[in-house]
């Protein structure tokens, strides 16, 4: 059996969402099936788990033009892709080794809802082909409103899949309403998490202060640093004895920093960049602060969570799923000043039990969680071979 994986995240080489169908593919390479995936080409910032997958076995088709710097780093490049078996598609058609390998069976991770129905190519592919195919929708927006001809394209996509795979139950509701139709096709799963032990991370005593950190792209139109700098810019709040701790990278870096000077919260946030070992993080912070605009079901939620920590969320996505209000965590209604500031005082008159609360927290989601959905979402894609 040959699985085709397309990912179509492409604004930046790695991400949580691309755990899913990364760790799917990898099971399939090792349960003796022939994988071959699709990924845009980011040449030297590639992620290593692309690598990872190509030295596994998996033939790789990268979209996207090899830089032209200058010509003998483009023959170098070409050279060192032929070498480890890399196949360029041709410039106008990034989906041809679909109709040469002809997979089994094709997933696509999605970072947007409706990113297939922009591409005019693929979905041509996929419905002429006949090609049997899954979605994994990892994102919504709350309030997104498609043209009539992208309704009837979005319909005509998500009734032709096998299954649509969302990471949040209520995505898949704000999907139905988006196309005015039910998808009964839908499936909720979960992302897999990215520690090496799932065992509780123990609570950091409190020397000073409390270490408030938030774990996400450095993203301000989604995950929110914006409002969060603001809030914390508030008489009430400034000084008090917290820390910020920022983990992550992204495109608004610079701004994120220009907003920590603007608002005179520099002796107060701290940007780390990207942490590989998660635990660390959870060794040295108290609690999890997400004040997402829009989301999926955040795998820095689901880590902390397991890490036994509890969190400050915004109403989007799943995380209500998760975290419910002044029981395992604490539930802003909407991303906004006003909201955070309500959920962030309930939850810091109870500090002192942030340790308690992020106990129950873990009982929850270990609960809800599967921690083997990979092999879920390969069972489920394998079932589906014409």
């Amino acid at each position: 059996m040959t699985i085709g994986y397309i990912s179509l995240m492409e604004g930046f080489p790695w991400g949580g969402s691309e755990e899913l169908w990364y760790k799917a593919a990898l099971y399939a390479l090792e349960q003796n099936q022939s994988v071959c995936f699709s990924s845009k080409y980011w040449g030297d910032a590639t992620a290593p788990k692309i690598n990872n997958l190509i030295k596994k076995g998996a033939k790789a088709f990268f979209r996207g033009q090899i830089p032209q710097k200058d010509a003998f780093r483009t023959r170098l490049i070409r050279r060192t892709l032929d070498v480890v078996g890399i196949k360029r598609p041709e410039k106008l058609d990034d989906w041809n080794w679909i109709r040469v390998n002809k997979p089994d069976v094709v997933c696509i991770n999605m970072g947007g809802p409706y990113d297939v129905i922009r591409r005019n190519d693929l979905m041509t592919v996929l419905l002429e082909d006949e090609i049997p195919y899954v979605l994994i929708q990892q994102f919504n927006f709350e309030h997104h409103i498609l043209r009539d001809t992208q309704r009837k394209r979005a319909r005509e996509l998500f009734y032709a899949a096998q299954k649509v795979f969302f990471v949040a139950k209520r995505n898949w509701k704000v999907t139905e309403r988006t196309i005015a139709k039910r998808l009964l096709n839908g499936v909720q799963i979960s992302n897999p998490v990215n520690l090496e032990s799932t065992d509780a991370v123990k609570y950091p005593v409190v020397v000073e202060d409390y270490h408030l950190a938030v774990v996400a792209r450095l993203d301000v139109s989604f995950k929110g640093h914006d409002i969060l700098l603001e809030l914390l810019s508030m008489p009430k709040w400034r000084n008090l004895n917290w820390k910020l701790n920022l983990y992550g990278e992204g495109p608004d870096r610079k701004y994120i920093e220009e907003l920590i000077l603007f608002y005179n919260l520099n002796e107060k946030v701290f940007l780390h960049g990207n942490k590989s070992n998660i635990r660390e993080i959870w060794e040295e912070n108290h609690i999890l602060f997400l004040p997402s605009y829009a989301e999926g079901t955040p795998l820095s939620l689901i880590e902390a969570m397991v890490c036994a920590r509890t969190a400050i969320v915004t109403n989007v996505g799943g995380n209500a799923d998760l975290v419910e209000d002044c029981a395992n965590g604490f539930v802003a209604n909407f991303p906004n000043v006003e909201s955070l500031d309500r959920a962030f005082t309930i939850a810091w008159e109870q500090r002192e039990n942030w340790s308690l609360i992020g106990a129950k927290a873990r009982k929850g989601v270990i609960e809800k969680i599967n921690f083997q959905s990979h092999i879920e979402l390969y069972e489920a894609i394998k079932s589906y071979k014409n």
